[in-house]
Order: structure tokens, then C-alpha cells, then sequence
């Protein structure tokens, strides 16, 4: 066993320089985009706006949305706990779009074991962009988008296809004139919320609420294959925050 830790610890770096040059090669630099909500609003001003109250439609997602509910909810949690919010930074974003695009669902799962990967990668993609930061970290999470009710089954009705994808606690047929028991999707910020509930609950909060991070981006993208199985759509989540430097917090 010790033997095999060994070399599981020789080789990793070879792994994450592997990753690495991957990611660079991969790097889809066409996308340009700055989140016009997020740079329109404060967390007051987007709560009281109600625009994260509508439905996830999962045919029609309205990306900067999606990606402002998520940032909104960390920066609202940072204020509660006398932390100051962190900016809006677009390069971010687009480190951000490229690492859900790039890296597999398996990479998003809560896992420590995969943050030595995003600082380096996150590192070596910034070199050669103008943001004022060297230190990168990455909170990373698979989260559905549906409403569902705890301890009840559901099903995906045979007849639907993905364009009509729909969930029934009950199977239509055997309902007759009652109405359709459908699994409804969450609110947009029904689902930053159960993101941020998530993360700050694990042992990477001491990094959410670290004063040493300034700058922050975030990206939503529903997992395609989701939608093919019957199962409830979840979707990649990841936030990147940077820093100048980490310094010595009680």
C-alpha cells in the first residue's frame, strides 16, 4: 500500500503537466464576454430585481443569468459573514467557460485531489492575460436543477424526447383526469443557493471567505448526458477566484 502511495505521488505531477498542456492546447480563445447583470447590479439591487425568481427552462438558459445567481449568492454569503464581496472579473469568465468545456463531470465532483490541478492549469493559462493576480484557486460541484422532493421516486415519461424533457412523480397514464404530478425545475436562485449552501459547508469555505481573493467568475453549464437517462438534469459548476498573494488569516 505504501509502496503504490509512492508512486501514485511520483507520477502526479507528470499527470498535471500532462493535463496542463491539454488544457492550453484547448483553450477556445473566441470566446469573449462580459456578464452584463452582474456589472449592472450590486447583490441589492439583483435580489430586489426578482430576476433570479424564473424557472430554469433547460431548453432555453439564460447563461448570464445562470452564471450572475451563482456569483450573487457567494458574494450575499460573504457579506453575512463581514467579508468583503469580491469583483466581477471577465477574464475569469473566460477561464471559467473553458474549464467547464475542457474537463470531464468527473473533474467537478467535490474533490480536494483535483485543486492542485486547477491552481496550475488556472496559473499557466493567465500568464499571457491581463490580470492583476498569480494566485488562482477553483470550487467545483455537480448540482441538479429540479425541485425534487426528498424520498420521492421519479420517472421520465418514454414518450418524451429530450426537446420535451419532462419528470412525473407519477406516470401520466395511470392518472387519468388528474392533473400531471411534474418535477418542476428550481429558480435560478434556488440553485446558486443549493451551490453555495454546498461549498460552504465543506473545508473549502476557509478559501470562500478568505479576504486574501479579490477577484471572482463563475460558470453554469447544464451536463448534456443528463437530459438522455431518465435522471434529474444537473449541471457543471465552478468558481474561480484569484489573489495577488495568500496572506496569514486567523
Amino acid at each position: 500500500m505504501l509502496k503504490l502511495i509512492t508512486i501514485i505521488t511520483l507520477l502526479l505531477p507528470v499527470f498535471i503537466s500532462g493535463q496542463s498542456t491539454r488544457f492550453l492546447q484547448n483553450i477556445d480563445s473566441s470566446y469573449a464576454h462580459e456578464n452584463s447583470i452582474i456589472l449592472n447590479n450590486t447583490v441589492d439591487s439583483y435580489l430586489n430585481s426578482g430576476l433570479g425568481q424564473v424557472k430554469i427552462d433547460y431548453n432555453n438558459v439564460n447563461q448570464d443569468l445562470f452564471n450572475a445567481a451563482v456569483f450573487f449568492a457567494i458574494n450575499k454569503e460573504r457579506r453575512s459573514r463581514k467579508k468583503q464581496e469580491l469583483t466581477y472579473e471577465p477574464l475569469l469568465e473566460f477561464l471559467a467557460y473553458n474549464c467547464v468545456n475542457f474537463y470531464s463531470k468527473s473533474k467537478f465532483k467535490l474533490s480536494y485531489s483535483n485543486n492542485p490541478m486547477y491552481e496550475k492549469n488556472l496559473y499557466l493559462a493567465a500568464r499571457n492575460m491581463d490580470i492583476k493576480c498569480h494566485l488562482f484557486s477553483a470550487n467545483t460541484n455537480l448540482v441538479t436543477i429540479m425541485d425534487l422532493e426528498p424520498k420521492r421516486k421519479y420517472h421520465k415519461d418514454s414518450k418524451d424526447s429530450v426537446s420535451t424533457y419532462r419528470l412525473y412523480y407519477r406516470n401520466p397514464i395511470e392518472m387519468k383526469d388528474e392533473p400531471e404530478d411534474i418535477v418542476e425545475p428550481l429558480t435560478y436562485d434556488q440553485f446558486a443557493a443549493s451551490v453555495v449552501k454546498t461549498w460552504f459547508a465543506r473545508k473549502n469555505r476557509k478559501k470562500l471567505i478568505s479576504e486574501s481573493y479579490k477577484i471572482m467568475a463563475c460558470y453554469v453549464m447544464i451536463e448534456p448526458k443528463s437530459m438522455y437517462k431518465g435522471k434529474a438534469p444537473y449541471a457543471r459548476v465552478i468558481q474561480i477566484i484569484g489573489a495577488k498573494r495568500l496572506s496569514i488569516e486567523k
